[in-house]
């Protein structure tokens, strides 16, 4: 989460919020909320038709185009990339890609994430540790 989390008092219109990702200081994801397919209120409303929405909940919104699989070729983070996400007006966060974990499809087919060693530097990486920024 983050790189905060804050009251919807601080927000005056949650549709209008530039969302950055950088890896390595490159740019990967630029774009806004206004580009969601549903806005924060129309989430709320379907959502608190079926169930109860306490203080303090959160609503998983996804991501914005420009994901490392969907490149061509894909760009996967690494051991030791630098990602900088930046929500305009709320700060940013940056996050060094560390060790631990990948996707592993089950006889199923579902998907989970599984704890391993650290993986030499060409695989997949997930990020663990973050520092705050202002």
């Amino acid at each position: 989460m983050g790189p905060w989390i804050v009251h919807r008092t601080a927000i005056p219109n949650p549709q209008a919020l530039r969302l950055t990702m950088r890896v390595n200081g490159e740019v990967r994801q630029n774009s806004t909320t206004a580009n969601m397919i549903f806005t924060v209120a129309q989430m709320i409303a379907v959502l608190s038709a079926g169930m109860t929405l306490e203080p303090g909940d959160i609503l998983a919104t996804g991501t914005p185009e420009g994901v490392g699989m969907g490149m061509k070729p894909p760009k996967w983070l690494q051991v030791g990339d630098e990602m900088e996400a930046e929500i305009e007006g709320i700060g940013r966060r940056r996050s060094k890609g560390s060790v631990c974990c990948a996707t592993v499809s089950s006889p199923h087919g579902r998907r989970s994430l599984q704890r391993r060693r650290p993986p030499p530097t060409r695989e997949r990486a997930f990020s663990c540790s973050a520092r705050y920024l202002g």
